[in-house]
């Protein structure tokens, strides 16, 4: 993990996720979209990652 990101980014808002301190690239890694997606593709993506966990 990039020494650059800290225990805390991106973990402020609680809730124990799998990804504390990940910076914000790998939640685009993670959706399987690219960093210029529109919402639609997010919470598309979003959605269908839920139903899988």
């Amino acid at each position: 993990m990039d020494a650059g990101a800290g225990a805390g980014s991106g973990n402020a808002s609680g809730g124990g996720g799998g990804g504390a301190g990940a910076s914000a690239c790998c939640y685009y890694a993670l959706l399987g979209i690219r960093k210029n997606a529109s919402a639609t593709d997010i919470r598309t993506a979003y959605r269908r990652l839920a139903m899988t966990r």
